[in-house]
Parts: structure tokens; sequence; C-alpha cells
């Protein structure tokens, strides 16, 4: 799951980078070629790297936007199939109550089946 996160991440990084290039060789150009260009041409041009901007800033904002609603969906799954572990768990082993720890305040680390879930989602089988 994770590694699917960072790929799209650096698959938005990627092009984000071509884009700000795009934008600083503009910038470049036309520092360079303002003295020996045409006014209108400049002005033509100062558009053209504005709109690339533009275009910049909104692209982060809709891949950041995109980033979070993966992360929260992948969240989503993680937690539904740890749910579902434990309460396979709490059946098989006859427990009457699981909650999550963020919701205990105080509970003895005897009755904790953290170490159970953990196990049994990354394949392990454990019977204790």
């Amino acid at each position: 799951m994770q590694s699917k996160l960072q790929a799209k991440g650096r698959e938005m990084e990627t092009d984000l980078r071509a884009l700000g290039k795009e934008v600083q060789e503009l910038e470049e150009e036309i520092r360079q070629r303002a003295t020996v260009i045409s006014k209108e041409k400049r002005e033509e041009m100062q558009r053209e790297m504005d709109i690339k901007k533009y275009d910049l800033q909104s692209k982060q904002k809709k891949y950041q936007s995109e980033l979070r609603q993966l992360e929260n969906n992948m969240l989503k799954n993680l937690q539904e199939e740890i749910f579902a572990l434990a309460e396979e768990i709490g059946k098989k082993e006859g427990y009457l109550l699981i909650l999550e720890k963020s919701a205990a305040i105080y509970y003895p680390k005897s009755i904790d089946i953290t170490d159970k879930v953990i196990e049994r989602y990354n394949g392990g089988a454990s019977d204790s």
C-alpha cells in the first residue's frame, strides 16, 4: 500500500518538476531577451509564463488533493482489514469486547491483543 502511495507521489513530483523547469526556462529567456525583443513580444512571453505558473500552482493543489484522497482511502481499507482481524480473533478467543487503544483510558496489558492483530495482518497465524 505504502509503495503505491510513494509511486504516485514520485510520478506527480516528476510532473511538477518538469513544469517548474519550463517556468524557470521561460523566465530566463525573458530576462536574457528583454532588451532585444519588442514590448509586445515581452508581454506575450510574460503572459505565457504567468499561465504556466498558474498551471503549476493548480496542478500542485490538484495533486495534493489526490494524494490526500488516496492516503485516506488506503487508511480506511487498512482500518477495515484490522477491524476484521480483531473481530476474528475476538470471536475465536471468546472476547466480549475489543476497543481501540485510543478509546481506552486504562486496561491491563494482559488483555492487549495488538500484537496478535499485527501478526495476523502481516501473514502469521498466531493461535496463542
